[in-house]
């Protein structure tokens, strides 16, 4: 499923004027409400980690987030609708619906974090 960007893709500013660095992690344990969701917030701190690593917010493939999650002893990264949505359900009982993506972009192998994603990040980390 196509999903539309949720802002520009950062790459394409220059001057964008939130950079990884300036995202502490040490600050807070949870990007609580950044998304919404807690897995995609666990997973969106793995990005930025991989971010600040390699030194800005540039495109980064899908084996460069694995390795900086199996450093963690896990396997299997899940991007957890960062990229594209999921069927979700509030309850079991429920009619479920497609929930998120758009906030990291995929092409030709390569990810790309949006404005919408870096922005909502650095307000979770402001609270």
């Amino acid at each position: 499923m196509e999903v539309a960007p949720r802002g520009e893709i950062v790459v394409n500013i220059p001057d964008f004027s939130i950079q990884p660095g300036d995202l502490d992690l040490e600050a807070v344990d949870h990007f609580w409400g950044a998304f919404d969701n807690n897995e995609t917030e666990i997973s969106a701190r793995y990005v930025v980690r991989l971010s600040q690593r390699l030194g800005g917010w540039v495109p980064f493939t899908r084996d460069q987030i694995e390795g900086l999650y199996q450093e963690g002893g896990h396997v299997n990264f899940g991007f957890n609708r960062l990229v594209g949505p999921e069927w979700v359900r509030s309850r079991p009982w429920e009619d479920g619906h497609w929930e998120g993506g758009g906030w990291i972009i995929e092409r030709d192998g390569q990810y790309f974090v949006t404005t919408n994603f870096v922005e909502r990040i650095q307000r979770s980390i402001e609270k």
